[in-house]
């Protein structure tokens, strides 16, 4: 169904005059209005266009960090703050110590982001002097920093009904 929502608010914001950005592989519940037939008729399957609007002209740059025992707890509060990135309009690139996914945004791109995390490792990632949002998780917790401000992930997600948070740090 988020999924659904997700193309559903594609589809709105087609109808907008949002610029174009990307072709996708077409997912039940696409619009065949954004169905690209030129391209498709290239390929054994449809593709669809993806519109950006001014929103995903902002970028976030995420660096996640854990020492060892601690890769789990990382990748959780990381999955919360892209995941929520991402539904905010911004275009998300992560780097982890085994990895990293691009700038982008939409389904396609929130299923990389979640896979990268799944398999993400204890580490470190050789970007937090670059990145935005910094997740670094040890035997004290998760923090987060941002702008040179650090806080534990608990307080950054407490005004959230989140329940990843209690799991992540208690």
């Amino acid at each position: 169904m988020a999924q659904t929502r997700s193309h559903e608010r594609s589809r709105r914001r087609a109808r907008t005059g949002s610029r174009f950005d990307r072709l996708r592989e077409y997912v039940s519940g696409d619009s065949l209005r954004d169905v690209h037939w030129k391209s498709s008729a290239k390929r054994e399957d449809l593709l669809v266009k993806e519109f950006a609007d001014d929103r995903s002209d902002r970028t976030l740059l995420v660096a996640a960090e854990a020492r060892e025992g601690h890769a789990d707890e990382m990748a959780a509060a990381a999955a919360t703050i892209t995941m929520a990135a991402l539904e905010s309009g911004l275009a998300v690139e992560l780097a982890v110590p085994n990895g990293t996914v691009e700038q982008g945004y939409g389904d396609t791109h929130r299923t990389r982001l979640l896979e990268l995390l799944a398999r993400a490792d204890a580490g470190q990632t050789g970007r937090v002097d670059d990145a935005d949002v910094v997740v670094t998780a040890n035997g004290d917790g998760v923090t987060v920093s941002v702008d040179g401000r650090r806080q534990s992930f608990a307080a950054v997600t407490a005004s959230q009904d989140n329940p990843i948070a209690g799991e992540v740090n208690g």
